[in-house]
């Protein structure tokens, strides 16, 4: 029995190499020196907040989270929905996720800004008990600079770009579990 219903947007933006941008982690700001990573692996996306539109809120998120890629990102025309029913962690209840997903491409000509970067050595990036080892050996893999951090000033997120095969593969059950 569904006991929650939440509406999300989601971004699907793909590299002019076929990639797409993953949100890897999220900072947990709280755990002291240590950069504590909270391993999520999922597009990056929003809830709509009451009253706003899906494009609304895409708009919000680009200003946001993403203004420093907003000049080379180009935007799909038609959103594609997906309905899944999960327990949500916070709550424990049965939650019916709605989420709109808004493809969008990186410019060819575009050239990535010069980001906060996260050096993924063993030393830099704490784990924790929630930090599975798949997620530990892409940090590991992504070379310097591919493997970036962006503030929306209230949080701070992990991002890269994934084949669809490695995110398919991180985002999964087993991967979680990995």
């Amino acid at each position: 029995e569904v006991q929650r219903l939440v509406s999300i947007v989601s971004l699907r933006l793909a590299h002019p190499d076929g990639r797409i941008l993953v949100q890897l982690a999220k900072v947990n700001e709280s755990a002291g020196p240590e950069i504590k990573l909270e391993p999520v692996c999922q597009l990056p996306g929003t809830k709509l907040k009451p009253g706003e539109t899906a494009a609304d809120a895409i708009q919000r998120m680009l200003h946001e989270e993403f203004l420093p890629l907003a000049p080379g990102l180009q935007l799909g025309d038609a959103m594609t929905e997906d309905v899944s029913i999960l327990t949500s962690r916070r709550y424990r209840l049965m939650t019916r996720y709605a989420t709109k997903v808004q493809p969008a491409t990186l410019a060819n000509e575009y050239e990535m800004p010069a980001l906060a970067c996260v050096t993924t050595t063993r030393n830099t990036v704490a784990r924790t008990s929630s930090t599975s080892a798949a997620y530990e050996e892409m940090l590991q893999r992504q070379a310097l600079g591919s493997v970036r951090l962006l503030s929306d000033g209230r949080s701070t997120m992990v991002y890269t770009f994934l084949t669809t095969e490695e995110f398919a593969r991180l985002s999964s059950d087993k991967g979680r579990q990995m």
